[in-house]
């Protein structure tokens, strides 16, 4: 009997430490969050969506693919996001491109980006950004930029005519007003996550705004 009891008190001292880890690891996801934001973000139409523009709740990524956790991000995070929010139409994730660089290549690979999104079959080229970031510094890539220009009449207007220049400052504008430091940079209604998460922790995130919503 001694022993039965023994065993008891073990199972539950070892229940009592799961559920305060699993506490603890809650607080330390909520605790990077911060209410900095006075509204909620609005859907700009030159913004990258994957999902609906309908979806229930909408995350929006302040990102960089010259950045290593958007590319860690992109990578393991969001294929299982993707069949699990964004593809039944619960989430959307936004995605807002912002750098900080003199680099013309990387300039020009951000404008035909959103060229491209707003007006052509984007997901190949994020997956090519994803795969080999490098390849923008290319004269293929070069080349790219030209056939794609030369193709379509309004990715021409976007890219040569100031509309995706004009964008990507605003949004380079908006997160310094916001006050943000660095990418990623997630927004959920109100509520600011600096920094990678991985599913788990952003699962948890999405679950908690789908539940309460």
């Amino acid at each position: 009997m001694k022993n039965k009891h023994t065993i008891i008190a073990l199972v539950l001292s070892l229940i009592l430490v799961i559920l305060i880890a699993y506490q603890l690891g809650n607080r330390l996801i909520w605790k990077k969050s911060h209410s900095g934001i006075q509204s909620e973000l609005k859907l700009n139409d030159m913004d990258i969506v994957f999902g609906s523009d309908t979806a229930k709740l909408s995350i929006f990524m302040y990102s960089s693919y010259t950045c290593t956790y958007c590319q860690n991000f992109f990578n393991d995070v969001y294929p299982k996001l993707k069949p699990e929010y964004i593809d039944n139409g619960k989430v959307n994730l936004i995605v807002r491109l912002v750098d900080y660089t003199s680099n013309p290549a990387i300039e020009n690979a951000n404008k035909i980006a959103v060229c491209i999104n707003k007006y052509g079959y984007y997901e190949k080229l994020h997956q090519l950004f994803i795969a080999n970031f490098k390849v923008v510094s290319t004269s293929e890539f070069e080349s790219m930029i030209e056939e794609f220009t030369l193709a379509d009449q309004l990715v021409a207007e976007c890219y040569f005519g100031g509309k995706a220049e004009v964008y990507l400052n605003e949004t380079r504008s908006q997160f310094d007003q916001l006050g943000f430091k660095g990418t990623p940079t997630f927004v959920i209604k109100t509520n600011v996550f600096g920094g990678f998460m991985d599913y788990e922790q952003l699962s948890e995130i999405i679950n908690h705004y789908l539940l309460n919503k």
